[in-house]
């Protein structure tokens, strides 16, 4: 019945060995990584030092004081000499602390490399060559005893730096200091105020970057922690399994491989089986709606949250009037929001038409909340028709399952993003371009069947011209690559010359939209290469250097609604953060770290587990490659992008979920078929609907909460103002932070032409009412503080 305990040829049993060993291998070797903090203790001053950047604090009077080690982890003391039960978990360890006067004259090796010698008879003393280390404030932060000398330089090598870890510094006979704090997750190095045995209050940041190959090792181990994850899964469905047949055959319930009856009652019910499996894709088509619809009306309130979403809507407003610009604001000052643009008397957005385009239509109908979960609907059903294209009816099914059931496709499909719009355009492309290259592999005459699904290509041309007119990296590199996989991986039979054909009107069918791109340009920017988000942030494009990215290099840190918030500053003596190759992977990891939380709610590691169990398992077929190499090209891409987009999610990946979702449903069926018999389909079902009832039940609600008020923007505060006025208004709203949600939360009710009956504007001051008021004279004042709304006239709360 176990399909692990028979019919495997020796080659292939060796080559799995290898392969996996071989995986096993790189991933102790990802185990290595290490990080150097430096610090630099000179008159009074803290300074942390990598790559040119510097990172200073005042910390006086440390002459006499202590050195200590520090990690978030919670791990015992031991966990910090790196001991070789730490080779099997990722947690942070550090590995070396040396000490050294600025001149180099004397050096002291606090913390040996490797494992320091331990007194078996005190287990919390640490003896080392030049001192004594000792655990104090918690269990994770050990000191050294001996006094340090008025100047001195530190340098502490952490493995591993997963968790949040730093130096401790403390005056002589003081139990408050200085800890500079390293956080890898972040990738920001922090001097905080040390009080009450833990860091008390955040200083200075500035980024502090791994190097490019402790990078690697970071994201590697990620990743390969699936591998690991995937073999645990093939265990346990295995072990499962034998508990079920054992169970069953004490029950006398019949517990052989019921395959061959299965199949033949499938062979004569196949029409019932197509209707069962309609109703299915139907009920969640409809599940994945009112889910979607409940996110974006009750938990989103019917807004937009994200500054690019925002944005978004103010196109689609403008494009629903038939224009592509709107005229300039009067004082445009009052109305500056971000990702808009003021040039030669219009306004206008910076993104591509193609998103708004789809949202216009639901804001001529005044439901513009409805286009996402409408296109998310869609979407589904695609997902379920290039699944069962490429693998069959059941793992189509089990995709759109896998959909339904995923937080980041549901909050994503109830949001303003235009990643929904990407999907579904990419996703009708794929399933176009499919059944292309699938007929033509299958019919006996390449020509004819050209010739037959002909409006199969202009449709793959069209969806994927509207995807490059909604987000056009994603579509070059999504559907560049599965355009190129599936034409090159197609039958001998097909002629070369047919494929040619094939790209050919594929290109002419997409080109229309591509001029669109131009000719939209051209209207917006007077330039019909000029790509409007470059007006906007002129380093916002792809590559590598310091003219890349975000210059703003030091972190300083607000308290806004009691949250913690890092606020990012320019300091002129600091280089900027530009873009690096090692950033990219970084950005790369990051989003990874929120794909396998969020993808379905699992535990992470299990994420794509069964998605691993294909290619671990030597079962991968032409289509899983396919789909793997899909995704692995948007990941790669992206390295070269500066930002790591988190927003509702890893949004920059949303685009690889149908590679994603296919690949770990295809690992589910391959799992079932592998351990075999009717108890192996019944063992790793019983675990999947595990997995998915813990998403289910724990990780959503609490994801779903966390949407309330997202990026502090919330629709009770509109709606208070809306209710308690009842004439044509002037707002103005006062920014107590000088962040774009201030304004942004009540922007969103204002329309291109400002011609509603309320107007919001940012408050200026004095002279600005008096510009603004001179522009709408019939329209009463008022002024929005901290909550409050104040007739001017009077300067009366009316609230």
């Amino acid at each position: 019945m176990i399909g692990l305990e028979t019919g495997r040829r020796p080659s292939t049993l060796s080559w799995l060995l290898l392969f996996n060993l071989g995986l096993a291998l790189l991933f102790l070797w990802t185990l290595t990584e290490q990080t150097t903090l430096r610090l630099e203790i000179v008159d009074g001053i803290c300074t942390a030092v990598q790559d040119g950047r510097t990172n200073s604090t005042p910390c006086p009077g440390l002459a006499g004081g202590r050195v200590g080690l520090y990690t978030a982890s919670g791990d015992d003391p031991e966990s910090l000499a790196s001991y070789p039960w730490q080779l099997i978990t990722p947690n942070s360890s550090w590995r070396s602390l040396s000490v050294s006067r600025p001149d180099g004259s004397e050096s002291f090796q606090l913390l040996r490399a490797g494992r320091p010698a331990l007194d078996h008879t005190n287990r919390d003393a640490w003896r080392t060559a030049a001192g004594e280390l000792r655990p104090v404030a918690g269990e994770a932060n050990i000191l050294w005893t001996n006094p340090l000398s008025d100047d001195f330089h530190l340098a502490a090598t952490l493995r591993r730096p997963v968790d949040e870890a730093g130096v401790l510094l403390l005056p002589s006979g003081e139990t408050e200091g200085w800890l500079f704090l390293y956080d890898s997750e972040a990738r920001l190095g922090t001097w905080w105020r040390w009080g009450q045995e833990q860091p008390a209050e955040p200083l200075l940041g500035a980024p502090y970057q791994k190097s490019l190959m402790a990078q690697v090792q970071s994201f590697l181990r990620r990743v390969l922690l699936g591998h690991q994850a995937g073999l645990l899964l093939l265990l346990a469905s295995w072990l499962l399994a034998l508990i079920l047949a054992r169970a069953a055959r004490r029950l006398g319930w019949a517990s052989g491989d019921s395959s061959d009856t299965a199949a033949g009652s499938i062979r004569s019910s196949a029409g019932r089986a197509r209707l069962t499996t309609r109703l299915a894709l139907v009920v969640l088509i409809l599940l994945v709606f009112a889910g979607a619809l409940f996110i974006s009306g009750d938990l989103l309130d019917g807004i937009p949250h994200v500054q690019d979403s925002i944005t978004y809507l103010f196109q689609a407003q403008t494009l629903a009037r038939g224009q592509l610009t709107a005229p300039a604001p009067p004082l445009p000052e009052a109305f500056k929001q971000e990702f808009m643009l003021v040039k030669d008397g219009r306004w206008f957005g910076k993104y591509p038409p193609g998103y708004p385009l789809l949202l216009a239509l639901g804001v001529r109908t005044s439901l513009p909340r409805l286009i996402n979960p409408l296109l998310a609907a869609l979407t589904l059903a695609l997902l379920f028709a290039l699944g069962r294209a490429w693998y069959g009816r059941r793992v189509g099914l089990l995709a759109a399952l896998l959909a339904a059931v995923s937080p980041f496709f549901l909050i994503m499909s109830g949001s303003f993003m235009a990643h929904p719009a990407e999907l579904f355009w990419l996703v009708l492309f794929m399933v176009a371009w499919t059944r292309v290259i699938r007929r033509d592999a299958a019919g006996p005459s390449a020509d004819r069947a050209s010739r037959e699904w002909f409006p199969w290509l202009i449709v793959a041309g069209a969806s994927l011209g509207m995807a490059f007119l909604t987000r056009q990296l994603t579509a070059v590199a999504v559907g560049g690559a599965f355009l190129l996989v599936s034409t090159v991986g197609q039958p001998g039979q097909v002629p070369w010359r047919v494929r040619t054909r094939h790209l050919v009107a594929l290109a002419i069918a997409a080109a229309p939209f591509v001029l669109l791109l131009l000719a939209y340009q051209w209207s917006v920017a007077g330039d019909a290469l000029q790509d409007p988000r470059l007006l906007y942030w002129p380093y916002d494009h792809l590559g590598f250097g310091q003219d890349i990215g975000q210059g703003q290099n030091i972190v300083t840190f607000e308290t806004i609604q009691g949250e913690e918030i890092l606020v990012w500053q320019h300091d002129p003596l600091q280089p900027p953060r530009g873009h690096t190759p090692a950033r990219g992977v970084f950005n790369l990891e990051r989003n990874w770290r929120h794909l396998t939380a969020h993808l379905f709610g699992w535990l992470p590691v299990f994420t794509l587990a069964f998605a691993w169990i294909v290619f671990a398992g030597r079962q991968a077929r032409r289509a899983d490659w396919l789909f793997l190499f899909t995704a692995a090209a948007l990941m790669v891409v992206y390295i070269f992008y500066w930002a790591d987009g988190i927003v509702y999610g890893p949004r920059y990946l949303y685009a690889v979920l149908p590679a994603l979702l296919l690949l770990v449903a295809r690992g589910i069926q391959v799992t079932a078929e592998w351990i075999g018999g009717r108890a192996g389909r019944w063992a790793v079902g019983l675990i999947v609907a595990a997995f998915i009832a813990g998403g289910l039940l724990v990780y959503l609600p609490i994801v779903s909460n966390d949407l309330r008020e997202y990026n502090f923007i919330g629709g009770a505060e509109l709606a208070a103002v809306d209710n308690t006025i009842d004439e044509q208004a002037l707002v103005f709203v006062t920014q107590e932070n000088g962040d774009w949600w201030e304004y942004g939360n009540y922007f969103i009710n204002n329309s291109p032409w400002l011609d509603g009956r309320i107007i919001y504007a940012r408050d200026q001051g004095p002279a600005g009412y008096a510009q603004l008021q001179a522009h709408y004279p019939d329209r009463a004042p008022y002024l929005l503080q901290n909550g409050r709304l104040m007739a001017l006239e009077t300067d009366k709360a009316v609230d």
